[in-house]
């Protein structure tokens, strides 16, 4: 279906770069921040991101430009600057967030019970009183 719209004259050359912006990068990258990528994942990614930037704008074979150049067309960043972003953007979401000792002493993973304090074990389902496995 993509293929159909990068095709298209009917959409202008910037639409097209919003729609991959906002639906194909968004999708790639999602939970990225937290994987390890090795630099074969990068330049993976990267192949992918110049090869469909070159579908939209319709550069083909014959006519041939430089990966940079490319990017300044499109007015997009490489794929290693929008990784690196988009982990930085997660690590000061993570700072920002409050302070454990600050939290609530009951959780998700625990409930006040009879006995005391009741924690759920790992991956039982089962409700146990903390210190008993």
């Amino acid at each position: 279906m993509t293929s159909k719209v990068w095709r298209s004259s009917t959409y202008s050359t910037y639409t097209k770069l919003k729609l991959y912006n906002s639906c194909i990068l968004t999708t790639l990258l999602y939970g990225s921040e937290c994987l390890r990528l090795t630099e074969k994942d990068l330049t993976k990614l990267s192949t992918f991101h110049t090869k469909n930037l070159r579908r939209i704008l319709r550069i083909f074979w014959p006519k041939t430009i430089s990966n940079k150049d490319l990017l300044e067309r499109c007015g997009t960043e490489s794929m290693a600057t929008i990784l690196m972003r988009r982990r930085w953007r997660w690590m000061g979401h993570v700072t920002r967030q409050e302070p454990p000792s600050s939290r609530l002493p009951c959780t998700g993973n625990q409930r006040e019970g009879e006995g005391g304090l009741v924690r759920r074990s790992h991956g039982s389902g089962l409700w146990r009183k903390k210190g008993n496995r």
